[in-house]
């Protein structure tokens, strides 16, 4: 299935089920929720012993982000499949400088991280 034909079955059972009748900001709310679930998931998977249930619960949380987000396309009139399109084109001229710059960001945050975990290993009991 294609995002197209996607966006148009949502469409049809949002008519047949009546959610097309929500507001864009009932929607957004919707969104913000799921939003939330994603991140509990993503999370857990760094912070649970049982990271592999978490890892799969991502996926079932981004399909529902993907079903709100399309709810929300379909509300506005905004055909997803060229937009997608748009984005990957537009994705694939980044230049050096934006990689280094996301390398730089990602350097950071590890850098931050350990400090983050050397101050707490320093406060934990020797085992």
């Amino acid at each position: 299935m294609d995002l197209r034909e996607f966006q148009d079955r949502i469409r049809d059972i949002d008519h047949t089920t009546g959610w097309d009748r929500l507001s864009g900001l009932q929607l957004i709310a919707r969104l913000t929720e799921e939003m939330g679930e994603l991140a509990q998931s993503v999370n857990r998977v760094y912070m649970d012993r049982d990271r592999e249930a978490h890892m799969e619960n991502i996926g079932v949380e981004l399909a529902d982000c993907l079903w709100v987000i399309t709810k929300l396309a379909n509300k506005y009139g905004v055909d997803l499949d060229p937009q997608a399109v748009r984005l990957v084109e537009n994705a694939s001229k980044w230049s050096e400088d934006t990689s280094a710059h996301l390398e730089n960001g990602l350097r950071n945050l590890r850098d931050e991280i350990g400090s983050v975990l050397g101050e707490e290993n320093d406060r934990l009991p020797a085992g």
